[in-house]
């Protein structure tokens, strides 16, 4: 940073309001995590530098800046998953975002909850930041936040630059004992980064993957990776907590369906859904930005979750 900053807040056009750092420049070359409950612009009036890590990413069900919170009973934000039926059995999906999140598994002749929705615009107007997964036997992944870098010379992400906004994992069902029914947490959805500069220049990573869904016993979903990996839903066989979405896949996967007669004791509980992509827009002068080959963005540039447009 030179120049000093100010904090001020600014209305966006659905009312919400947004976190605003006004600066003469920026220089990230640590890690600086965002939290709280509103979305986080860095504003230059000259460029910003990304050589460190910038992220709003979910850590389980603590959202980065501006995602979505999971409830006791219920999950968070416009594209939560499902929660937990106890009366069936049907496991907790996944949150939506980009796409639709993955669902739930389920005990035998129990049906499958609904997948968190879709919503938000390719322009991330307004910014809105990941929803939650469905609640299962512990707390779903949060959504993962919303950061908005605007500069009135460049943006570069350097080689070594990481810029995320991933959603968090959901937490395992715990063991099964007798009389119980079980299911693991969905994973959140990935946030939004949106980039708008004059020139853009990207060679490290820019991130907004979904969760990994909660899996039987004590195998919690992986949080949103700062790569173009998929965040494992924990668990093996039976159960298995689905797949956060990454590179081209940009839904989240189903949880492992569980096994046998829900509360007798020996039955193995589902597995929650993963959280599905965020949003990646990139803005600039000539509506393409400069990105090297070994840069990472995920979701994919080839996929609808990522998209450029013109100042």
């Amino acid at each position: 940073m030179s120049g000093g900053a100010r904090y001020l807040t600014a209305t966006q056009t659905d009312g919400t309001t947004i976190g605003v750092y006004l600066a003469r420049s920026w220089s990230f070359t640590g890690v600086v995590h965002a939290t709280g409950t509103r979305p986080i612009a860095f504003v230059a009036l000259n460029g910003i530098t990304i050589g460190g890590t910038l992220e709003a990413s979910a850590v389980g069900a603590t959202a980065g800046a501006g995602g979505a919170v999971p409830g006791t009973t219920l999950g968070a934000g416009t594209g939560a998953g499902d929660s937990f039926v106890l009366s069936t059995g049907a496991g907790a999906a996944g949150a939506g975002y980009c796409a639709i999140g993955g669902s739930g598994g389920h005990y035998d002749l129990a049906t499958a909850v609904a997948t968190g929705t879709a919503y938000g615009t390719s322009t991330l107007v307004p910014l809105v930041g990941g929803s939650t997964g469905g609640i299962g036997n512990g707390a779903a992944g949060a959504g993962g936040g919303a950061i908005q870098l605007v500069a009135g010379s460049s943006i570069t992400v350097t080689s070594t630059g990481v810029l995320a906004a991933n959603g968090g994992g959901g937490a395992a069902s715990g063991s099964v004992a007798l009389g119980a029914i079980r299911s693991g947490a969905g994973g959140g959805s990935g946030g939004a980064l949106l980039l708008e500069s004059p020139t853009i220049s990207i060679a490290g990573i820019l991130a907004a993957n979904g969760g990994g869904g909660g899996g039987n016993g004590s195998n919690a979903g992986q949080d949103g990776q700062n790569t173009a990996n998929e965040a494992l839903g924990t668990g093996s066989g039976l159960g298995a907590g689905g797949n956060g979405s990454a590179d081209t896949l940009s839904t989240g996967s189903a949880g492992g369906n569980g096994s046998g007669a829900a509360g007798t004791g020996n039955d193995i509980a589902p597995g929650g859904g993963g959280g599905a992509a965020g949003r990646i827009r990139i803005n600039s002068t000539t509506g393409g930005a400069t990105i090297d080959t070994a840069a990472v963005i995920s979701p994919a540039a080839t996929t609808s979750c990522v998209s450029q447009g013109t100042l």
